[in-house]
């Protein structure tokens, strides 16, 4: 079936000017189309909006500051991109490797690429990607107006 994801470079991905092989990686699956892609800054607001799931946990708070630069010299942007293709959010979520970079496979995103840090705790495994069709429905249309995507 033939489906949009939401896929988000995290500030220390774009501290680490990984954009390149992220998008070089994407373009592996088949038949994969970009159809919206744009650097956002993220203010609590819309870090706060993405992350409601997680509200009432006690990592919350460090979630909100990892978006918003708190942790990262202040870089608050993300490279977001929409990706569409079938079953596109199972093949990037492959891609992208387990939440836990000690957990994910050395050669997804998270595995090459993300660290736990060991002064403040925080899980920077560098990507976002949505882990479902409802998640990517109400993520694009959170951090994407419609007219910014391609039919």
């Amino acid at each position: 079936m033939k489906e949009r994801t939401l896929l988000f470079l995290k500030p220390e991905g774009l501290i680490k000017d990984l954009a390149g092989d992220i998008l070089n990686r994407m373009r592996r699956i088949d038949d994969v189309q970009l159809v919206g892609a744009k650097l956002v800054a993220v203010d609590e607001k819309l870090a706060g909006e993405h992350y409601i799931e997680h509200k009432d946990k006690p990592f919350y708070p460090r979630l909100i500051g990892h978006l918003t630069g708190q942790y990262h010299h202040g870089v608050n942007r993300v490279l977001a991109f929409v990706f569409e293709g079938e079953d596109i959010i199972a093949q990037v979520r492959k891609i992208v490797g387990a939440t836990m970079p000690e957990d994910a496979h050395p050669r997804s995103i998270r595995g090459a690429y993300g660290r736990i840090c060991k002064e403040t705790g925080l899980i920077e495994n560098v990507v976002h990607a949505s882990a479902n069709v409802t998640d990517a429905e109400r993520e694009i249309a959170l951090w994407f107006r419609p007219e910014e995507l391609m039919k």
